[in-house]
């Protein structure tokens, strides 16, 4: 029974999390201890602390991990085994001295979740998005993309939750605009939604928020202040404290803003004017109106202009909240290799821009500094020219060729989708096109080491539907493209799933088959059967 919600603004990471517990005689008193800091096994941990258990629902340790707790009671599952709350407590401290995102992995790998309750552990390492994860008593899950406010209720939870959601939705402008801090806090200590039992400062006859924590992450830096009893009516003090950060370049954001611009940034009349001016050329105006409406161009644009302070690290993020989109990975998935491996991350592509979207914010908090291979006309956005190797795929040249293997000659990993396009339906299959072998030609001529994945997910049916038609009409013009930013507006799949393959060294690759075709071909075989094959406890 808790809220918590975060965002990102100047350069500063802004937490702030309401604990719920049982009403306390006092609406001044809380469960917990004010804020210290303490050593365990040598790091350094502030947080406020449970005087039973030890243990904490909110930490930070001096590494720049912020910890966050909450018992979960929107699964509606139990685990079966009735444990007090002041285990739960302790899993915080567990985990409390991970210096890095992939440390942590390896210490919730160790956690044994069926003695616990349900529960939501949030993480977030350094000033970037949030890791989550979730127990609901059958399944223990990593969730890509978690919402910028995160909430749990015994009280109506399904309900509750959904208010408290939009609420917050509507004070950020569906998540597009930071709040100024006095209104972030303001939003913690109010009785909204109504009425009291559902909202985020929440009161009820036998449960109520008992203390509100704010936590601010800067580069050099965690401050934390936290004050006890209901946020709405206490008269107690903050209690301030401050931890300063280790260096850590794991944990390091660059915070690029995107290239200054003016006016819409996609304009499709453009864009065929320099990909095909002989098309162009033939389109009366309505044609070109049609498809400038088909592909959402205003929509998108409004979307751009809207997101231009937006640091571009962000971006993927901010568009999958603003979409309520978001994906479970699969119980079972291999680890996330190091970030020294040299990687080179390769998936298959069911739905052709947000399950891009969704490897890229997730696997940007792992990797800062990872790039994804696409479609050259993305270059034209601003937004997330950073972290893209535009690709011409409409050109025989060598520019784009060049531009590949420069991204393999360095060390930042990356990601590639082999087929090149979307997964279309086929005789009631989703199914993709022979994959390219440039990724693995590369992959060896660098010496990288590849992680495959498999997602998840479908496109709508109106994209399926056009490409059915076309395939039926023998033309082509892929038609059923005009649809994929319009399927990506309003998305016929929001919850999508991700396995993750082991890692295989350049020697395994080669060992994959006789020439650079026979080995993209197993690889695309192994991605497609990743999910079977973790469930069978065979995946490679």
């Amino acid at each position: 029974m808790c809220t918590l919600s975060w965002q990102i603004d100047k350069n500063q990471l802004t937490i702030i999390f309401n604990r719920d517990d049982d009403a306390a005689a006092s609406p001044d008193a809380s469960p917990e201890k004010p804020p210290v800091t303490e050593a365990v096994v040598n790091t350094s941990i502030l947080g406020p602390k449970d005087p039973e258990s030890g243990g904490y629902r909110i930490a930070a340790n001096e590494h720049g991990l912020v910890f966050c707790l909450m018992e979960d009671d929107n699964t509606g599952a139990t685990s079966g085994l009735k444990k007090s709350k002041q285990d739960i407590d302790g899993i915080i401290r567990s985990i409390s001295t991970a210096k890095d995102p992939f440390e942590l992995r390896g210490m919730l790998g160790a956690l044994k979740p069926r003695q616990y309750k349900p529960f939501q552990l949030i993480v977030f390492p350094g000033m970037s998005t949030p890791l989550q994860w979730q127990w609901d008593g059958r399944s223990f899950r990593e969730i890509i993309a978690p919402r910028p406010l995160i909430t749990t209720s015994s009280f109506l939870p399904s309900l509750t939750g959904k208010l408290r959601l939009r609420t917050f939705r509507n004070a950020t402008g569906n998540f597009q605009h930071p709040l100024p801090e006095d209104r972030h806090l303001a939003l913690h200590r109010s009785r909204r939604p109504w009425p009291p039992a559902i909202s985020i400062a929440t009161k009820r006859k036998n449960s109520a928020t008992v203390s509100l924590t704010r936590v601010r992450v800067t580069p050099e830096s965690i401050h934390m202040a936290w004050q006890p009893g209901d946020p709405v009516t206490s008269r107690q003090p903050s209690h301030e404290h401050s931890l300063q950060r280790r260096a850590n370049a794991l944990l390091q954001r660059n915070m690029v803003m995107p290239d200054r611009f003016e006016g819409d940034t996609v304009r499709i009349d453009t864009l065929f004017r320099e990909k095909s001016p002989s098309l162009y050329r033939r389109f009366p105006g309505w044609v070109m109106g049609l498809i400038r409406f088909i592909l959402k161009e205003k929509r998108l644009n409004n979307y751009l202009n809207k997101a231009r302070n937006l640091p571009c690290c962000l971006v993927a993020t901010n568009v999958l909240n603003h979409l309520d989109v978001r994906a479970k990975v699969k119980p079972g998935s291999g680890p996330m290799p190091e970030h020294h491996k040299r990687l080179v991350f390769i998936a298959n592509h069911p739905t052709g821009g947000l399950d891009g979207l969704l490897l890229l914010s997730w696997l940007s908090t792992y990797y800062p500094d990872i790039r994804i291979i696409v479609n050259e006309l993305l270059w034209h956005v601003p937004h997330i020219r950073p972290l893209i190797v535009p690709v011409d795929i409409y050109s025989k040249g060598t520019n784009s060729v060049k531009t590949v293997m420069k991204a393999f000659e360095k060390d930042s990993p990356l990601l590639i989708f082999p087929s090149g396009h979307a997964a279309r339906r086929i005789k009631g299959r989703l199914t993709e096109a022979t994959w390219q072998n440039m990724a693995v030609k590369m992959a060896l001529k660098h010496n990288r080491n590849m992680v495959p994945l498999h997602i998840d997910g479908q496109s709508s049916r109106l994209f399926h539907n056009v490409a059915w038609l076309r395939r039926k009409a023998k033309m082509k013009l892929n038609l059923e493209l005009l649809f994929l930013s319009r399927a990506m507006i309003h998305p016929a799949c929001r919850m999508y799933g991700i396995t993750v393959g082991s890692l295989l060294t350049p020697g395994q690759i080669q060992d994959l088959g006789e020439n650079d075709h026979e080995r993209t071909a197993k690889l695309q075989q192994i991605c497609e059967n990743l999910p079977a094959s973790i469930n069978q406890g065979t995946h490679p």
